[in-house]
């Protein structure tokens, strides 16, 4: 069951869309976080159009919104996205009747940012999967101390992501974690979206039996 939504944010609303399966769904569900507006992202970009699909595909609840100052969302971009996040988990969670812990962070480059920080300041959602962050300009350490569910996916040729820092990262955290290289690609992934959805979804398969 698919629909266009908002979620509230007080004095705007942010624009999203929604799947929910007809049967018991497969968890965790997955909310995702697209890449930097001012570089063009929104939740139509390509792979996390890729990730919508497939995984509403695979029976997961998902959700996908445009952060605030993007798209039809209200509010300004760079003041308060973070938030943005948690309200985008609080929704999912309510509409597919599971709790915080059943919701995964998806977040692609500025989304991955994004999702690492919501991680950090909520204790409640369940699993983080950052595909393609910018370890090059971010520090995204906090994630290795969180204990909960940490999975990465990079391109072999994103220079963005070295390979090196992702997998110092992956080593580094504390809780269930791993590490997945797509051969070919580069920051944008184009091309390679529905090997990342498979992926992924082996990702949250393995987040839910280590939990």
């Amino acid at each position: 069951m698919r629909q266009g939504l908002w979620i509230p944010m007080g004095d705007f609303r942010l624009e999203g869309e929604l799947d929910l399966p007809e049967g018991a769904p497969r968890l965790p569900g997955a909310v995702l976080g697209h890449p930097h507006p001012r570089y063009g992202g929104d939740m139509m970009n390509n792979v996390v159009q890729g990730l919508f699909e497939g995984l509403a595909e695979r029976g997961r609840p998902v959700l996908r919104f445009n952060f605030r100052g993007v798209g039809r969302s209200g509010g300004r971009l760079g003041d308060g996205e973070v938030e943005d996040m948690s309200a985008a988990v609080e929704v999912l969670a309510k509409a597919a009747g599971i709790a915080s812990r059943e919701v995964a962070i998806v977040g692609y480059s500025f989304g991955a940012l994004i999702g690492s920080a919501c991680m950090a300041e909520d204790p409640a959602i369940g699993a983080y999967v950052a595909i393609a962050p910018p370890l090059a300009l971010a520090d995204l350490g906090a994630l290795a101390r969180c204990g909960r569910p940490v999975y990465l996916l990079c391109g072999d040729r994103d220079s963005d992501c070295p390979l090196a820092r992702a997998e110092e990262l992956i080593e580094r955290c504390q809780g269930p974690h791993g590490f997945a290289i797509v051969p070919g690609a580069d920051h944008f992934l184009l091309g390679h979206e529905a090997a990342v959805a498979a992926q992924v979804d082996l990702f949250l398969t393995e987040a839910k039996l280590s939990g």
